[in-house]
């Protein structure tokens, strides 16, 4: 994993660690991990397709 010199903003790293937790505590492992990646970046590419308004992830809510 490529680590970068990016701010990360406090509600950043509270979604990140209450992923890793879960990923601990249900003992998710890096390939599964990676398996899912894909798979979201599959549901992404259907999404865009179906929205095509040129702002891509318009259909993801913001919190």
């Amino acid at each position: 994993m490529e680590m970068t010199t990016a701010v990360t903003t406090d509600q950043q790293l509270n979604k990140e660690t209450l992923i890793l937790r879960f990923c601990f505590d249900n003992h998710v492992s890096p390939s599964d991990l990676d398996r899912l990646a894909g798979r979201l970046a599959q549901m992404e590419a259907v999404a865009d397709q179906r929205t095509d308004t040129g702002n891509q992830h318009d259909y993801f809510p913001s919190y």
